[in-house]
């Protein structure tokens, strides 16, 4: 019979993060070591982020258009580098 949590006990042991659901604070935590993994405990892989970057260019004042990667750009354009993670922009760099 297959264990219930068997990729997860996998990927711990490949060196991955996981978590298990701590019912007294209903938040995941990170757990470190494999007494965790009891049957009746959720556990899962730690979720990666999505980090994606785009690029916004100003043509004149006032008009813009967007580009998925910097190579299409003339280089006489003001351009900025978008960041985000998991659809949430983190940071915006200005690329010359």
């Amino acid at each position: 019979m297959k264990h219930k949590h068997s990729e997860v006990l996998h990927a711990f042991v490949d060196g991955i993060e996981c978590e298990y659901w701590c019912n007294y604070n209903k938040v995941w935590r990170t757990f470190v070591g494999l007494t965790i993994f009891e049957m009746d405990i959720k556990v899962r892989i730690k979720p990666q982020p999505i980090i994606r970057e785009e690029y916004l260019v100003f043509w004149k004042p006032g008009s813009w258009r967007d580009f998925p990667c910097q190579q299409e750009v003339p280089p006489s354009v003001n351009q900025f580098k978008l960041i985000y993670k998991d659809n949430v922009l983190e940071k915006v760099e200005i690329v010359k």
